[in-house]
């Protein structure tokens, strides 16, 4: 089993922490060198506010929490018979808190 990839933009702003999956670093990090806002799934990150990128430590867990049980309980199947044998979770990916709405962009940059 590959450990998932989940990823905390750390903003200087109080409460401006902004989740991002694994596919969306690449284009912070480009955004963030250029001075760029960038738009991902769960806010838009001005780069005037960029802390850091660290690891998603409690989306991580809530995963590996269902995983683990999961497999605890395929052991359970798999030795005593009893229960069902049920497949991992996938990691799912961040829900676009964007979708439905007409954002203009411009060379990676929103436009109004």
């Amino acid at each position: 089993m590959n450990k998932p990839k989940a990823f905390i933009v750390r903003m200087s702003i109080k409460n401006g922490d902004i989740p991002v999956d694994a596919d969306e670093v690449s284009a912070v990090f480009a955004g963030i060198t250029r001075g760029n806002i960038v738009r991902v799934r769960r806010g838009v990150i001005n780069p005037s506010f960029f802390v850091g990128i660290t690891e998603d430590v409690e989306r991580l867990r809530a995963w590996w929490n269902e995983a683990n049980l999961i497999i605890d309980q395929n052991r359970q199947f798999d030795n005593l018979g009893i229960g069902q044998k049920r497949e991992l979770p996938q990691f799912t990916t961040l829900k676009d808190i964007f979708e439905g709405v007409d954002l203009k962009m411009n060379n990676n940059k929103l436009i109004s």
